[in-house]
């Protein structure tokens, strides 16, 4: 500080002291960021003023300040009382924040600055969220793509929700002290989300048409004051040629801690990455129809995995053995192991010659082959299991991306359908679905995703994990699909698919929970079944531990709890379903671990036999020649001219781009009544056949 009428601060800038800093990223630069020079007002004023509220006015950025990776940056902050008179000093002060970069200084921000504010704060509104949700991370990523490629320090807006016809957004942010940094009223990177948001209202969200690079010049007013916890923020905009300006407010239990006024953000020039809105109506996409695909032919399978899995056959009979040597000692057993079940390795009778110590050494020499291979926590699982053996069998030790084009094509299909997830546990299934069902543009391409497990153990992490979806097609349901689902509020013939992995073998009836899997399932719906099916033994080895391994006793499955695809066929057909539709291994038998069994329920629908023909403007002899061949095959048909509403409950061809393109120039009035006509279809729940 040079003096009390003049301070002044000097700062060496170093990366390694202030890491926030090197997440602020344009390009490939490292920015000083426009809500670093606020921040560094806010860190002088309780210095000169000792209030750590704080209020800052016409604020101009001229300049950039990029920072050296390897080397340090010195700069300048100067206050300056701002004169009411010639003798009467005000409130205000004047401040500057300049840079030395080792040639020449420059100055990058001027502005004015007071203690506390000049006015008492008006209660701001209650801050609630916004038709439209934003993906947090579907936001960021677009960022990047404008080149604005910001670390996780300023990746921080969480739960955005923007509107649907204004200009405004709204979003939550954390301000927690971080160790080892300067405490702030406001942190540098919560200030510079407030701005982020700035850009979610301009654009409603819709992070497709964010096509350009815009940082903060110019701020009219804004106060700050200290919140050490979760902020609501609010930010509308109003789009003005080549800028952007608007407000936005901050508040932590209805107080507001944060008022922005006139923030101005400009483009930067050469950086808009797109020609307009490149999405502005429609993009098509071209996928075959799932209907007419082979399951099989959909679904990838492992890679060949059969010398791994063999090794493990092997360490498992190796400790299978050696546990009942270990157990030799043990009276009461809580667990019973059947041998007799056991298909043993080819050499199995000279593994059961070895004596102890030989035995051991094998396991070591086998275990160590297989932490090279693909299939290394097998084996870590497997010598787990025998190093606690003795305890779990006493009850010391308390036991607690191949279906890509598959889901593509299904939501391609179907893009408004339901899903099921029937125990779905932490999520690592969903994760892989929830990736593979939307478009290039973030758009979803299902109506909602239902995650279930049995209880809400794994809920709380699962929903911070799918954070980005909350409240845009994914909610969560305690389901024990071995009860009627109807009853645990599920609605029936609702979910067009359906996806239970390795969950309908752990209930006591494999019939019982089918057939409540069929009360859910649309008519028309899909169930996809993956459930182990091993011929080796070394999953039992691992599994066999677990009470509920053995569930399946009074359900004829007895040693172990899966059964054969032939026999979830017999299961399926027994429930209402068309048996095992396509059955998909990871490698051929015997060698296959898990089986991926598609299915879908038997439909007994009369098919309707009336049908109408639309057409544009007249009656072509193609509508006479379709009409005929439909009348021949038993149909009654009716013919109507659009934009006449056709019978209902029946289905429709259209032959109106027999006698033109119809939708070649077409005029508002015409896409308002094709809309309207789709519009119709999908509340007959009757089909259309466009023939072009």
């Amino acid at each position: 500080m040079a003096n009390e009428f003049e301070p002044t601060w000097r700062n060496i800038l170093n990366l390694e002291n202030v890491h926030w800093i090197e997440d602020h990223r344009i390009h490939t630069y490292i920015v000083f960021p426009g809500a670093g020079y606020i921040a560094t007002i806010g860190e002088a004023i309780p210095q000169l003023t000792g209030s750590e509220a704080y209020t800052v006015g016409d604020i101009t950025i001229s300049a950039a300040m990029v920072l050296p990776k390897s080397r340090e940056l010195e700069m300048m902050t100067s206050l300056n009382s701002s004169r009411v008179t010639v003798s009467l000093d005000s409130v205000w002060y004047d401040f500057m924040i300049s840079s030395y970069n080792g040639t020449l200084w420059m100055k990058h921000c001027i502005g004015q600055t007071r203690s506390g504010s000049e006015t008492e704060m008006p209660k701001p509104d209650e801050i609630n969220d916004l038709p439209r949700h934003v993906p947090s991370q579907r936001w960021y990523q677009t960022m990047a793509k404008i080149c604005l490629n910001y670390g996780q320090a300023f990746n921080g807006l969480m739960e955005i929700s923007a509107g649907v016809n204004e200009h405004v957004a709204t979003a939550s942010v954390l301000n927690e002290f971080k160790q080892g940094e300067s405490r702030y009223a406001l942190y540098p990177t919560t200030l510079d989300l407030c701005f982020q948001l700035m850009i979610v209202a301009l654009l409603k969200g819709q992070s497709r048409v964010f096509d350009r690079l815009c940082i903060p010049t110019y701020i009219k007013e804004l106060y700050v004051r200290n919140s050490p916890s979760k902020i609501r923020l609010h930010a509308h905009t109003t789009p003005k040629q080549g800028t952007i300006t608007g407000d936005a407010c901050g508040t932590v239990d209805g107080k507001p801690v944060l008022l922005l006024k006139g923030l101005r953000l400009s483009p930067v020039e050469q950086d808009t990455v797109g020609d307009g809105d490149p999405h502005a109506a429609v993009e098509l996409e071209w996928k075959p129809d799932i209907d007419f695909l082979k399951d099989k032919n959909l679904i990838k399978v492992f890679k060949n995995v059969r010398t791994d899995h063999m090794l493990n056959e092997e360490l498992a009979m190796l400790y299978i053995l050696e546990t009942i040597s270990r157990l030799a000692k043990i009276k009461e057993q809580r667990l019973q192991v059947n041998n007799n079940k056991y298909t043993l390795p080819i050499d199995a009778g000279e593994l059961a010659k070895l004596n102890q110590s030989d035995r051991i050494k094998l396991i070591h020499n086998i275990y160590n082959q297989t932490q090279t291979s693909d299939d290394a926590d097998v084996g870590k699982v497997l010598f787990r299991v025998l190093e606690n053996v003795e305890s779990i069998i006493e009850g010391k030790v308390d036991v607690l991306e191949y279906y890509k084009e598959f889901f593509s094509v299904l939501t391609h299909s179907k893009p408004h359908l339901k899903i099921l997830e029937i125990g779905a546990g932490t999520g690592a299934k969903t994760a892989t679905i929830l990736k593979n069902i939307e478009l290039e543009y973030g758009e979803r391409l299902y109506e909602k995703y239902t995650f279930t497990d049995i209880s809400v153990g794994f809920f709380v992490a699962v929903k911070q994990r799918f954070q980005d979806f909350a409240g845009i097609g994914i909610d969560y349901a305690v389901l024990d699909i071995s009860k009627d689902p109807i009853e645990q509020g599920l609605e029936p013939n609702s979910y067009y698919f359906i996806l239970a992995s390795n969950v309908i073998r752990a209930t006591p009836s494999i019939n019982e929970s089918l057939s409540n899997i069929h009360k859910l399932l649309h008519p028309n719906g899909r169930l996809l079944l993956q459930e182990l099916c091993p011929k080796t033994k070394w999953v039992n080895d691992i599994m066999g531990m677990f009470s509920g391994w053995w569930l399946g006793e009074d359900d004829n499955r007895l040693g172990e709890l899966f059964i054969t695809p032939e026999r979830w066929g017999e299961e399926l057909r027994k429930t209402g379903f068309s048996g095992a539709k396509t059955v998909l291994y990871y490698d051929d038998p015997p060698y296959q671990i898990n089986a991926n069994i598609l299915a879908r329920p038997i439909i007994s629908i009369t098919p309707t036999k009336k049908v109408t023909l639309v057409y544009a403007k007249e009656i072509t002899p193609e509508l006479r020649k379709a009409e005929s061949a439909l009348v021949l095959s038993g149909y009654e048909v009716d013919i109507c001219m659009f934009p006449e509403a056709p019978a209902p409950d029946q289905d429709v061809i259209s032959l109106m781009d027999l006698e033109g393109p119809f939708f070649t120039n077409i005029s508002a009035e015409k896409l308002a009544q094709i809309l309207k006509y789709m519009i119709l279809f999908q509340a007959g729940k009757v089909g259309i056949l466009w023939a072009t």
